[in-house]
């Protein structure tokens, strides 16, 4: 009921301004039917009842313009609070109805920036503890390359504990390492050391955003010795279980044969011994394939890379695997080392033959643009299974009962020195598909920047 009653209590402007009109009308003609009375009908009488008339019109007018202005005032005070991001301030209701809704509205926003202002402290709180006990060296630097932010653990590693905001990048990295500061500087990501000649290595990653209409750099940095240390050590003991593994599947038969051989020579059966012979020279043939293909990985020369033709280039791979050349060549010649991409299509060739998909179904296509070249080969066969998928780059992994898990690595390691990149994918209807992204040439300018880092 009491709402009720201040909700008619807040009338609106206009109702006031015809509530003000209807007030001096009533007065008036009160007034003059008082003087008409006491003086008589004349225009003494009119006279008085239009000056009351007229004085209640202006006492209830500068009565409502204190209203108004009151609110108005309380408006612009409250907007002034904001502009100075005070969100604490709420106004007290107008009797008039559009000014109280103004007012109403103005608190009800106050309100919500209260609440999102406290939510986004909170949530800044929680970044900033996540940030100062992450494991990752985190900077933030601004246009100018100032350091604006390092959290507790980027101060410690870089310089023993001081803080480092405000300092410039060049100061942090290049006297330490003037690659790292180079690869800052692109943007570009890798394993580094923190300070030249040192053991610990740390993965950079760099990126930007805008902040306040500015462009600023983000630095990430994680120390990956332990990490690195772990994952060779777990590569070796796969290497030794592979080698192991392989040297037994050779070693027992060749001693099982050697020993049959000395069997027949005590025993002069001098027909059997070539057939002994042959088989212990298969099997140590064998072991030097095996052998010679794991030393491949380690001694992959630096590409040198020409300008090669690809009419000519795809003519030489026609004499080992059969496929089906998908499109027209690019009349561009291509930029790599024509040994090395040949053995990696040549490994790539074999892998869909032996896949089980038809000759012709095994598709490589060629496209180039002004930057890079994309080499495609597609095949019908079984594909790979997720598990096997993401593990297929993994040095010694092989689901083959022969393979060694060499292949695929080395073609990665083959496009990777050529600054490229190697995807696999399942092909819908069944088979595979890997593509190759290479440079399709390298400017001046670009050959001297790769050159000094």
């Amino acid at each position: 009921m009491v709402l009720r009653m201040r909700k008619r209590l807040h009338l609106s402007l206009q109702s006031r301004l015809l509530l003000a009109v209807l007030i001096a009308l009533a007065a008036g003609l009160v007034s003059s039917a008082v003087v008409i009375k006491t003086l008589g009908s004349s225009w003494l009488a009119w006279a008085g009842g239009a000056a009351t008339g007229a004085a209640v019109v202006g006492f209830l007018t500068v009565a409502l313009m204190r209203q108004l202005r009151l609110g108005l005032n309380a408006l612009d005070q409250g907007l002034l609070n904001l502009l100075d991001n005070d969100f604490s301030v709420t106004l007290a209701s107008s009797p008039v109805g559009e000014i109280n809704q103004l007012i109403h509205r103005y608190n009800r926003l106050t309100d919500a920036l209260r609440r999102e202002r406290q939510s986004l402290y909170q949530r800044e709180l929680l970044l900033d503890t996540v940030i100062e006990h992450s494991s990752l060296c985190v900077l933030i630097a601004d246009d100018r390359r100032r350091i604006i932010f390092a959290n507790h653990l980027a101060c410690s590693v870089m310089a023993d504990g001081k803080p480092i905001s405000g300092r410039m990048l060049t100061d942090v990295f290049a006297q330490g390492n003037p690659d790292l500061m180079r690869a800052v500087e692109r943007l570009g990501s890798g394993i580094f050391p923190l300070r030249a000649g040192e053991d610990n290595l740390y993965h950079l990653f760099c990126g930007q955003f805008i902040l306040n209409a500015q462009r600023h750099t983000l630095i990430l940095m994680k120390e990956m010795t332990r990490e690195i240390g772990r994952q060779e050590a777990a590569a070796w003991k796969n290497v030794i279980r592979v080698i192991s593994h392989e040297l037994n599947n050779s070693l027992a038969p060749i001693s099982s044969l050697a020993h049959s051989g000395q069997i027949l020579i005590n025993k002069k059966q001098w027909q059997q011994l070539p057939e002994v012979l042959t088989t212990i020279g298969e099997r140590a043939e064998h072991l030097k394939n095996f052998v010679s293909r794991y030393a491949e990985i380690a001694k992959l020369p630096t590409p040198r890379k020409t300008h090669v033709k690809w009419h000519t280039f795809v003519q030489g791979l026609n004499f080992s695997y059969a496929f089906r050349l998908d499109g027209e060549l690019p009349s561009d010649p291509g930029y790599f080392d024509a040994a090395q991409i040949q053995q990696l299509l040549l490994n790539l060739l074999k892998n869909a033959t032996e896949s089980g998909s038809p000759a012709d179904e095994i598709i490589l296509s060629i496209t180039q643009t002004p930057s890079r070249s994309v080499i495609s080969v597609a095949d019908r066969g079984s594909g790979m299974p997720a598990q096997v998928l993401k593990n297929a780059f993994l040095p010694f992994y092989s689901t083959k009962v022969n393979g060694n898990g060499v292949g695929l690595p080395l073609c990665r390691e083959i496009v990777e020195v050529h600054d490229g990149v190697m995807t696999l994918s399942n092909r819908s209807g069944g088979g595979l598909r890997v593509t190759v992204t290479l440079p399709a040439g390298m400017s001046d300018e670009n050959e001297l920047v790769k050159q000094s880092v």
